[in-house]
């Protein structure tokens, strides 16, 4: 899951998708998409999941 949280960190800095794709050697766009979709997702839910301990 490394790749993929820098493939989201990456996302979010700005860096353009198929410079991540090649970075990552994934022959599909469609498979850096979902590396940092996921990430991303895991933080949303880990996130809110946090905040409701919270409350």
């Amino acid at each position: 899951m490394a790749l993929g949280n820098d493939a989201a960190e990456s996302v979010r800095a700005g860096v353009d998708i198929n410079n991540i794709r090649a970075w990552l050697v994934h022959v599909s766009l469609g498979t850096t998409n979902v590396s940092a979709e996921t990430d991303l997702d895991i933080k949303v839910k880990a996130s809110l999941l946090a905040f409701a301990r919270q409350l």
